[in-house]
């Protein structure tokens, strides 16, 4: 039964029929759309760094302390080296052989080193004394500089100066021709 104007109940439950949700209403507030923004954030594909951070930021943390480590320890040795055979007197020997007449006519100019010698220096209580063995080369030849010294840098003795042709074994002492 209908009065004019308002509904009673009975006429309502037999006009309308109540669900528990509401099939085609929208939400107040934009509420709907949210979730649409929250669903496509879901699907989207992950870039790389959001899926692998957790073990490339250590890793590569891991990586560049190792790398700094062998740069260290790469330039603590060629320093070490460098010093040893600075202090050897190699370079002033490869100059004297350079310089002299015999070695020049033996091996011919220009002479250079020829790989790494071997170097031993020794410094007891102010005196040093050093031994250097020098592969140099020439357009001729090769042969092996032998360089025994002591003293200081500015007053070099030379115990053995001699220079071993690598084609024949010659030895040739250069001592001589130093003063």
């Amino acid at each position: 039964m209908m009065i004019w104007g308002k509904a009673t109940r009975s006429s309502l439950k037999t006009n309308f029929h109540f669900q528990d949700k509401p099939q085609n209403t929208k939400p107040i507030g934009g509420a709907n759309q949210k979730s649409k923004i929250m669903n496509e954030l879901e699907n989207e594909p992950r870039s790389w760094w959001s899926k692998n951070w957790k073990w490339a930021v250590p890793l590569g943390g891991c990586f560049t302390i190792i790398v700094l480590g062998i740069i260290l320890l790469g330039t603590a040795i060629f320093g070490f080296f460098s010093s040893v055979k600075s202090s050897s007197g190699s370079e002033k020997a490869l100059q004297l052989a350079q310089q002299n007449p015999e070695v020049i006519e033996i091996l011919g100019e220009p002479i250079e080193e020829d790989g790494i010698g071997s170097f031993s220096v020794n410094i007891n209580n102010g005196l040093k004394t050093s031994e250097v063995i020098l592969p140099i080369k020439g357009p001729k030849g090769e042969a092996m500089l032998h360089v025994k010294s002591r003293g200081s840098d500015d007053n070099t003795v030379y115990e053995i100066f001699e220079l071993q042709v690598d084609e024949t074994g010659e030895l040739i002492d250069l001592k001589d021709s130093l003063e």
